[in-house]
């Protein structure tokens, strides 16, 4: 690394050099101290690289082109609404739509997902407490109970009840239930809150069931009739 030389001292430099003959067995010319000169004038470590450097952006603009096929760097991390838009419109080969649909439309109760419409499919109840994690299987009418399952019929006990092992369990013991029945395709309703709300929805998936639907359906008390717990005693 060079370091920074003043003007007034490069002047003096070059009135030095310049009264020697010969350095190194060669002439010395202008143009071959200026060219020796040039690197005291300035110095790398003061060129300040920012995010906005021609340099930066041009490397940036090539990676996102390769990544992502866009040219401009500011529509990194955007999502395109056309895109999401295209996606839900696709029909697939059941008549329904890829990707996730957050709101329902009002023609979703006729539309088929592996042959069935979507108001005939069953549905499977996810009761989840603090400690506890159970499923129940019902027909598209709520009258008919196709299958039941809990940490406990899973083998956990006690404390182990309240782990997303546990609860993921529960999800793949219900899944076979319904395999067993010839159900491939479910609607799924959550009700509470534990550590397994996601885990028990992994294990029904990876045991070869297909979720088309997923509502939470969790009682809210707007009006806080329960009482709060009376304090402990010290």
């Amino acid at each position: 690394m060079f370091a920074s030389v003043p003007r007034s001292s490069l002047g003096s430099l070059r009135l030095a050099l310049a009264s020697m003959h010969q350095i190194g067995g060669q002439s010395l010319t202008l143009q071959s101290l200026t060219a020796w000169t040039r690197p005291l004038s300035t110095s790398p470590a003061l060129a300040k690289v920012t995010s906005k450097s021609p340099e930066v952006l041009t490397a940036r603009r090539k990676f996102n082109k390769e990544e992502h096929g866009a040219d401009d760097v500011t529509t990194e991390g955007v999502v395109s609404l056309d895109a999401l838009a295209a996606e839900e419109a696709a029909p697939d080969g059941d008549g329904g739509a890829l990707g996730f649909q957050a709101v329902p439309t009002p023609d979703v109760f006729d539309r088929l997902f592996d042959g069935v419409k979507f108001k005939d499919l069953p549905v499977v109840t996810g009761v989840l407490h603090k400690n506890n994690t159970r499923m129940w299987a019902h027909d598209a009418t709520y009258e008919n109970k196709l299958a039941y399952t809990s940490t406990n019929l899973c083998g956990y006990f006690h404390s182990q009840k309240r782990s997303a092992v546990a609860s993921q369990a529960v999800g793949t013991n219900m899944g076979q239930q319904l395999r067993t029945q010839g159900v491939r395709t479910v609607r799924v309703r959550l009700d509470g809150f534990n550590m397994g709300r996601v885990a028990c929805l992994k294990g029904l998936v990876n045991s070869g069931i297909k979720v088309v639907s997923i509502s939470d359906v969790t009682r809210v008390d707007w009006g806080w009739r329960i009482r709060p717990k009376k304090r402990p005693r010290k």
